[in-house]
C-alpha cells in the first residue's frame, strides 16, 4: 500500500508539473489542478498512517470532502474543455455535499483527541449524542455520494453528446477535437466507483471491506496515469460566437427555438444556399481538409451563424454532413477506377483518416467503399 500510495502522489504531481505549462488556457489547468489535488489528497491516507500516524484521525476526517468533491471537480474540468469561451462558475448546487462534508470534518476534528482516535483508529463509536450525530451523517454523506457520482457521470455524457453535436456544426473533420479520451476516463471511473462504494457501503452497513484496498489503490494509480498520459490541458479550440450552450441536445436535432431571432428571410437562405453549393461545385473547397465553418463563411460572404441556419434549414445537413456528402461523391469515381488505396482517395478528397471516410462512405452509400466497388463491377447496382 505505502508503495501504490506513493506511486500514485508521484504520478499526480508529475501531471500537476505538466498542468502548470498551460499558462495558455488558464481555465482548464486550474480545474485538473483541482482533480490531482483530490485524487493525490485521497491516494496520501496510508502514507499519513504509515509515517505520522498521530495526524491520522485528523486527516481521514479531512478525506471525506475530498472525496465528496471528486465528482463535481472532474465535471467542471470536461465543462472548461469543452465551453472555454462560455463556461460559468461552479454554483452552489455542486458544493453543497463537500461543503456539508466540510462541517462534518470540521465536527470531528473538536471532538477530544481521545475520541477521535476511538472513532478512526479502534473503529469504535466513543459515547455521547454529538460522536454519533457525526458517523450517522457521515454515512449518509457517503450514501449520497454513491448517488451523486453516476449522476455526474451522466451529465458528463450528455455534454459530450452536445459538444460533438455542436462540432459537426463548425468543422468538416472532428476526430481531433471529440475529447474521445473521456470516455475512457469514464469507464476506468465506473470501475473505481463500484469499488470504493461497494467497499464503503459494505464496511458502512455490512459485513466488512469487499474490495481489498491495495486493488483499490492500483486502480487509483492506473487512473492518474490516464489521465496524465491522455487529458489536455488546453481546451479545444472553438469558434468564439457558437458556444456549446446554443447546441441541440441531441446530435443533428435542428432546434426550431435555435433560429427565432434569425434575421435570415427566405430569399436571403435561398441565394445564401445557391452560393454555398457553388464554392463546392465550382471551388472545390470540401477539398481542403481544415475547412471549417468560418472559412466557408468568409468564401460566401456571409456570417457563420446565418451559413449555419441555411445548412440546417434550407440544405437540411450539419456542417460535417454536407461537407463529407460532397468529398464522398468526390471519391465515388476514384473508388471505382481502383488504381489508388482507400487511404489515399480518402486523404485526396479532403478526409484526415480513413476510418472517418468508412463512417461516410457507409452512412452516404450503405455500404462500405471496396463493397460499394466490388458491386458496380458486378452489376448488383448501377
Amino acid at each position: 500500500m505505502i508503495a501504490l500510495s506513493a506511486t500514485a502522489l508521484g504520478v499526480a504531481l508529475t501531471g500537476a508539473l505538466s498542468t502548470l505549462r498551460g499558462i495558455g488556457a488558464p481555465l482548464a489547468p486550474r480545474r485538473l489542478l483541482i482533480v490531482y489535488a483530490l485524487i493525490a489528497g485521497l491516494a496520501a491516507l496510508p502514507l499519513v498512517i504509515a509515517f505520522v500516524p498521530s495526524l491520522m484521525p485528523i486527516y481521514m476526517a479531512a478525506t471525506l470532502p475530498m472525496l465528496l468533491a471528486l465528482p463535481s471537480a472532474l465535471y467542471f474540468y470536461v465543462e472548461g474543455l469543452t465551453s472555454p469561451q462560455h463556461t460559468g462558475r461552479p454554483t452552489l448546487l455542486h458544493g453543497i455535499l463537500p461543503l456539508m462534508g466540510s462541517l462534518i470534518t470540521f465536527g470531528y476534528w473538536c471532538l477530544p483527541i481521545a475520541a477521535q482516535q476511538t472513532m478512526f483508529m479502534n473503529g469504535s463509536l466513543p459515547p455521547g449524542l454529538f460522536p454519533a450525530t457525526l458517523a450517522v451523517s457521515t454515512f449518509v454523506l457517503i450514501a449520497m455520494w454513491c448517488l451523486a457520482s453516476p449522476a455526474y457521470l451522466l451529465i458528463v455524457l450528455k455534454r459530450l453528446a452536445r459538444f460533438r453535436a455542436r462540432l459537426r456544426d463548425l468543422y468538416s473533420n472532428v476526430e481531433t477535437r471529440e475529447l474521445r479520451w473521456v470516455e475512457w476516463l469514464m469507464a476506468f471511473l465506473v470501475v473505481l466507483w463500484v469499488a470504493v462504494a461497494a467497499t464503503l457501503l459494505s464496511d458502512n452497513f455490512g459485513p466488512g471491506l469487499l474490495v481489498p484496498d491495495e486493488w483499490i489503490m492500483a486502480l487509483t494509480v492506473c487512473l492518474l496515469a490516464f489521465l496524465f498520459c491522455t487529458s489536455p490541458i488546453r481546451a479545444v479550440a472553438l469558434e468564439p460566437d457558437l458556444a456549446i450552450d446554443s447546441a441541440p441536445d441531441k446530435p443533428g436535432e435542428v432546434v426550431t427555438e435555435k433560429y427565432s431571432r434569425s434575421s435570415l428571410t427566405a430569399d436571403h437562405a435561398q441565394r445564401l444556399a445557391e452560393r454555398i453549393e457553388t464554392a463546392m461545385r465550382e471551388h472545390h473547397l470540401y477539398l481542403d481538409a481544415n475547412l471549417s465553418l468560418s472559412k466557408l463563411s468568409r468564401h460566401v460572404a456571409s456570417a457563420p451563424n446565418l451559413v449555419s441556419q441555411t445548412l440546417n434549414e434550407r440544405l437540411g445537413a450539419t456542417f460535417f454532413d454536407y461537407v463529407a456528402r460532397w468529398r464522398v461523391e468526390a471519391a465515388e469515381p476514384l473508388i471505382l477506377r481502383g488504381q489508388q488505396s482507400i487511404l489515399t482517395i480518402a486523404l485526396d478528397v479532403g478526409f484526415n483518416s480513413k476510418s472517418t471516410f468508412y463512417k461516410a462512405f457507409k452512412k452516404q452509400m450503405g455500404m462500405t467503399p471496396t463493397a460499394y466497388r466490388d458491386a458496380r463491377s458486378e452489376g448488383q447496382i448501377s
